[in-house]
Order: structure tokens, then sequence, then C-alpha cells
């Protein structure tokens, strides 16, 4: 399992991968948003990992998030949402779909740094 330094790591990774690709001609706002989403992803585990608590699958993690953090459900729960729709349903991702995604993860953030 990864530890807390690596899933910051990857966090991180992800983060300037969504920030690069804003500035393309053409951004593609579905990998935004899903970048976004694993951006939190691994931020949940980062702090998890701190408890010595890992998920192996979403469903684990929704779990884990239920029970450990709950303040961050909502806005987790929208990320994953809309990654699901962006990958999936290839529903278009508007310019105001990410920055609500942007603003879910900047909640995440905010609550699991303090």
């Amino acid at each position: 399992m990864p530890d807390c330094k690596q899933h910051q790591d990857k966090s991180t990774s992800n983060l300037e991968v969504a920030t690069a690709l804003t500035t393309l001609e053409k951004v593609p706002n579905d990998w935004i948003v899903t970048l976004y989403f694993y951006t939190a992803l691994h931020l949940v585990e980062k702090k998890l990992a701190d408890k010595a608590i890992h998920s192996e699958t979403h469903s684990i993690r929704f779990r884990n998030i239920r029970q450990h953090l709950r303040t961050i459900f909502i806005e987790y729960q929208a990320l994953y949402n809309e990654s699901l729709e962006a990958r999936y349903n290839c529903t278009e991702m508007t310019p105001g779909k990410v920055n609500n995604a942007k603003q879910n993860l900047d909640s995440i953030t905010q609550k699991l740094s303090s």
C-alpha cells in the first residue's frame, strides 16, 4: 500500500497535469475533471493512511470517508460522479462543471488540511 508521501506526490502530480491542461488551445475538460477527482482521491488516501487505513476499492473508500472523513463526503461524491460522467457517459464537461469540480476539490483540500 502506498504511504502518505506517495499519496501526496500523486495528488500533486495529478493537480499539476490538470493545471497544465488548462493552457491548451482546446482544453480537455473531461480530463481536467477526472484529474481533479484523482487529486482528491489521493488526498483522501493520504489522510486515511495517517490512521493506517487503506481503501482497495471505491466502495471501501466511500465507507472509510463516511466513517472517518464525514465532512468531505458530499464534495467527494460530487467529484466522483462528475468524473464518471466525463469518463464513461461522454457527458460534456462545460467550464461551469470544471469550476464546480475545482471548488469541490478546493473544499476537500481545505477540510483535510485542518
